[in-house]
């Protein structure tokens, strides 16, 4: 599938939806929220929406199919492992399977470039950054990722989803305060407003200098817009703290802040990641156990988001390096092939 006919199957450049008003968020109106779910690894699609039942005489295909059969949830087949069963029968109202998406590669690094940004070459920005970048007003963190390629073009700011996600927006908001702890200030009251008017005049000054580059202008002027959001921030880091105290065991604190930037207003698109697909050995077990894990993080996503009121508005686009070859090997495994299957 051509890059350009995918975009416009998922309407990015035509969406003209509005963000509506958030308790916890910013007042800016947004396209669409975009998150890609990358299950990395290179995932087994017949133990997921492509099942395939083994052929009498042939190699075994699916130990599954030896006393089972497919399962099937609306117009969507599934392997009856895992949690398949549940988690389509609440999401197949919203779900489109593409099968048969060729990698053009059976390297890691390539596939997930490629599933990424829909090119195999580090050229292009990734899908997400894309739709950050037809947000119409600036965010503060309008694209966040976990994934190895981060490519944005320029187009974007991006910002590293990790462990330590909420740390660092308290110390963005609070940068006067050690640590962004709100009882720890480095500076007296009087201080901490002379440094604020002095960094609005430096700033001033740099974007009124006529010899700069456009593109410099640009940066500099998402570097300012950044900085006026940062007095705001904090409202980010308590929208985060509400999640996780109500989020169910086993989600991957990543998905919480991603999600908590998206439904408090800060954020519109984000790449990341869910692992443990290369199952060169042990495919059965290791699939199912990685399918489980991805399965639970993609309904926390549809739970939160309805939750907050902007499902409407959001696609979830899933996919991996590439799928396994069709027969396991001699540790009960399967290798790589280029073909792979999109769930949006």
């Amino acid at each position: 599938m051509q890059r350009r006919n995918f975009l416009k199957l998922l309407g990015l450049s035509t969406i003209t939806t509005t963000m509506p008003r958030l308790t916890f968020g910013q007042n800016n109106e947004m396209e669409q929220y975009f998150i890609y779910v990358h299950a990395s690894g290179g995932w087994d699609v017949t133990y997921f929406c492509d099942p395939k039942v083994n052929v009498q005489g042939k190699p075994v295909i699916t130990n599954w199919s030896k006393d089972g059969v497919a399962g099937k949830s609306g117009e969507i087949a599934y392997a009856p492992v895992a949690n398949n069963k549940s988690f389509f029968d609440k999401h197949y109202g919203k779900t489109l399977v593409i099968n048969g998406v060729n990698m053009n590669t059976v390297n890691h690094t390539s596939g997930s470039i490629y599933s990424t940004s829909g090119k195999i070459a580090r050229t292009h920005p990734t899908l997400s950054a894309l739709n950050a970048s037809n947000a119409r007003s600036a965010l503060a963190i309008p694209f966040m990722t976990s994934l190895e390629y981060k490519n944005t073009k320029s187009l974007v700011s991006g910002f590293n989803l990790s462990s330590s996600s909420d740390d660092q927006i308290s110390r963005a908001a609070y940068p006067y305060h050690q640590g962004g702890n709100l009882t720890r200030p480095v500076y007296m009251d009087a201080e901490e407003s002379l440094l604020e008017t002095a960094h609005v005049a430096s700033m001033e000054r740099i974007l009124s200098r006529t010899e700069l580059l456009k593109s410099d202008i640009q940066r500099v002027q998402r570097f300012k817009n950044t900085k006026e959001q940062n007095q705001s921030l904090y409202k980010l880091a308590e929208y985060h703290n509400s999640l996780v105290a109500s989020a169910p065991e086993g989600i991957d604190e990543k998905y919480i802040f991603m999600m908590a930037g998206l439904c408090s207003g800060y954020t519109s698109s984000a790449d990341i990641g869910s692992g443990g697909f290369d199952s060169h050995a042990n495919n059965d077990a290791q699939q199912i156990s990685s399918l489980e894990a991805l399965t639970k993080q993609i309904d926390y996503i549809w739970d939160v988001a309805e939750a907050a009121n902007i499902a409407q508005r959001l696609t979830v686009l899933v996919g991996s390096d590439f799928s396994r070859t069709p027969t396991y090997n001699g540790g009960g495994g399967k290798i790589i092939g280029p073909w792979v299957v999109f769930y949006l």
